[in-house]
């Protein structure tokens, strides 16, 4: 990857990670006044976990029924000078 593609990668990830940081005690606090259970946060993101897991799944590569070849690297030649 080329250096302005890294960093928004990288940048993109953290934005996610910090949204998740904030997010998550809200939704546990939440989701336990909502039930008077303290687990039902938990259940909340296993099962956030599980759906996107099963999403994988729907992930494609290229247009539709069409794999991208995978490239093979070959050895570089051996140089006796």
């Amino acid at each position: 990857m080329s250096g302005a593609t890294l960093a928004g990668g990288l940048a993109f990830v953290n934005t996610i990670g910090l949204f998740g940081g904030f997010l998550g005690p809200y939704v546990m606090g939440a989701m336990e006044d909502a039930t008077g259970n303290k687990l039902s946060g938990l259940w909340l993101v296993v099962g956030v976990c599980v759906i996107g897991a099963g999403l994988t799944f729907l992930l494609r590569y290229g247009e539709i029924g069409e794999r991208l070849p995978i490239p093979v690297r070959r050895p570089a030649p051996d140089r006796t000078d």
